[in-house]
């Protein structure tokens, strides 16, 4: 999985043009034999239909959201961590989504300080919670 070649951005992947994972917050990361799940505070761009004016004193507009990858037919873990981290609001989460590709070979590499993952499964997406 996830060679040295081609990598495509998760900026083009179908639905999640519009989220800005870097600054994103994981709230909670699910693994099942047929899924991962990572609960995010997501930070969505002004062109995503869902977009309202950030709130004071946040500088993006935040949305509790769910970022799936379904139909998981290998998964591989590099490394994972349960470390937390308390905002200025004492709010726990567990770091950001740092990166996210899709790579020549279709599978997706993701990575943040809560772990770093390989895995085969279908497109991610994305769902709004509420």
């Amino acid at each position: 999985m996830t060679g040295s070649g081609r990598r495509i951005h998760y900026g083009k992947l179908p639905g999640l043009k519009d989220v800005y994972l870097e600054d994103s917050y994981v709230l909670d990361v699910d693994v099942e034999a047929s899924h991962l799940k990572l609960t995010l505070q997501a930070v969505l761009r002004e062109n995503h239909p869902s977009y309202r004016p950030p709130q004071s004193p946040d500088r993006y507009c935040y949305r509790l959201a769910v970022l799936e990858f379904r139909g998981v037919e290998a998964i591989h873990w590099s490394r994972r961590s349960k470390l937390k981290y308390r905002d200025a609001r004492g709010r726990i989460d567990y770091g950001n989504v740092d990166v996210l590709y899709r790579a020549e070979d279709g599978s997706y590499h993701v990575e943040g300080d809560w772990g770093v993952v390989d895995l085969v499964s279908a497109a991610p997406i994305v769902t709004l919670a509420g």
